[in-house]
């Protein structure tokens, strides 16, 4: 038990852990990675009635895909950091194996985001679109706040967007 109280604790950290691309453009009041997280969450629950995806392992993926950043070897890594892809990948698998040992259900977690970090469902497409989408939502948010120019985000992330319902919801945005 004692296990499972500093695994929660440490992901708490992820309320306090900035998102680091944000930081970079300036913006000084930037949302914490636990904050995007739970928007993705909500995200995911717009899929309740589609029939063509599974909802639970939606919102398993979307509240856990980066319970990794919680873990001070890996944090908030961005392509800016000088960090490989390889190298980022590793840090997260064994901060989400470290993770996983103390949680209820880890290994089902562990595997789900090992599903999500490969792309290898339908269902992890679509939460690699929520996070993107969700992303898109923060810098224009962010651009309306703050009158900055974020568009290098927002135009990245737009070409990831393709599932209909998401696009949808863009196109409204």
């Amino acid at each position: 038990m004692n296990h499972l109280k500093e695994t929660l604790h440490q992901i708490g950290r992820l309320k306090e852990t900035k998102r680091s691309g944000w930081l970079r453009k300036g913006i000084v009041q930037a949302e914490s990675v636990a904050d995007h997280s739970f928007r993705c969450a909500v995200l995911a629950l717009l899929f309740e009635e589609r029939n063509d995806v599974d909802h639970k392992k939606l919102l398993i993926m979307a509240l856990t895909h980066d319970l990794a950043e919680s873990d001070s070897n890996v944090g908030d890594i961005t392509p800016f950091d000088g960090v490989s892809t390889e190298e980022k990948h590793q840090r997260e698998k064994t901060a989400m194996e470290k993770i996983c040992q103390s949680l209820p259900g880890g290994e089902k977690i562990k595997q789900l985001w090992l599903e999500f970090e490969g792309g290898i469902s339908k269902e992890a497409d679509i939460v690699h679109q929520i996070d993107a989408l969700e992303m898109i939502f923060q810098a224009q948010e962010y651009e309306a706040k703050y009158s900055i120019n974020l568009s290098d985000f927002i135009e990245t992330a737009k070409v990831k967007i393709q599932d209909p319902q998401l696009k949808n919801l863009l196109e409204q945005s």
